[in-house]
């Protein structure tokens, strides 16, 4: 019977601490690579976006009324006028 060779003798990078180290260290260069993406994004969209957050927990007709009026007021003030 023929004896079968050890893995790590064929593959040297198949032992698992090498292994481990490869993924984290392809993580950690996905994750610089990523943050460097998110800074390019974030300086070209930052003065192009506009974000308004309505956190509105009473639902009465005042509130309803109110939110209203804030919309068409933001809708508003984005269009030109001729």
């Amino acid at each position: 019977m023929k004896s079968v060779p050890d893995c790590a003798a064929i593959f040297p990078w198949s032992s698992p601490s090498i292994l481990v180290t490869f993924i984290s260290l392809t993580f950690v260069g996905a994750a610089g690579m990523l943050q460097l993406q998110i800074n390019q994004m974030k300086g070209y969209w930052y003065d192009k976006v506009q974000v308004a957050v309505f956190l509105c927990v009473d639902t009465s007709t005042a509130a309803k009324l109110c939110l209203r009026a804030s919309n068409r007021r933001t809708a508003g003030g984005n269009q030109k006028h001729a």
